[in-house]
């Protein structure tokens, strides 16, 4: 081989390594970010939790109201149903799809 061809050579390896590594960076960059947002909804998640635990109060009559989940919709139902119809619709604390790919991904 030629000095000309040896260069060459050495050029193209140092460029595969280059792309490798910057390749290699952003994934663990991406993995980085996807575990920080599954952090945040999980936070925001657990937050939801503690307000869905406080008492709700029944917009209609003013008496107190107890959780119920169908399975189309959860909500916090008056005590006095059915003579009294007000509920409050409860925050579902559901992650985003990717979160879950994610966790599934994990295991």
């Amino acid at each position: 081989m030629s000095n000309v061809q040896i260069l060459l050579l050495a050029i193209g390896a140092v460029v595969v390594l280059v792309l490798l590594r910057r390749a290699l960076t952003e994934v663990l960059q991406a993995g980085t970010s996807r575990r920080e947002q599954l952090r945040r909804l999980d936070a925001q998640a657990e937050k939801e939790v503690r307000e869905a635990k406080s008492p709700h109060i029944c917009p209609l009559c003013g008496a107190e109201t107890k959780f119920h989940r169908y399975p189309h919709i959860e909500v916090w139902r008056c005590v006095n149903f059915p003579e009294c119809r007000g509920f409050v619709k409860a925050r579902s604390a559901r992650r985003m799809a990717f979160a879950a790919k994610f966790e599934k991904s994990r295991r």
